[in-house]
């Protein structure tokens, strides 16, 4: 029962991490899409991140550094 137990938590740390890294990509792209001038809700629908994480991304690189 242990290892099967050791087993469901390796499998869920692995797709945590998985799903992470697909998100970390499609942010690199929207922020991309973003400095080429897209229009949001292409950008959305492209990268399936929702409308509000890209407008916070677009704030993001509009801050001054």
């Amino acid at each position: 029962m242990e290892s099967l137990d050791a087993y469901r938590e390796i499998k869920g740390v692995t797709e945590n991490a998985i799903e992470e890294g697909r998100n970390s990509e499609k942010t690199v792209i929207a922020k991309k899409m973003i400095m080429e001038n897209f229009q949001i809700d292409m950008i959305s629908n492209i990268t399936e991140l929702s409308i509000e994480i890209i407008e916070n991304l677009t704030k993001e690189l509009k801050q001054p550094k």
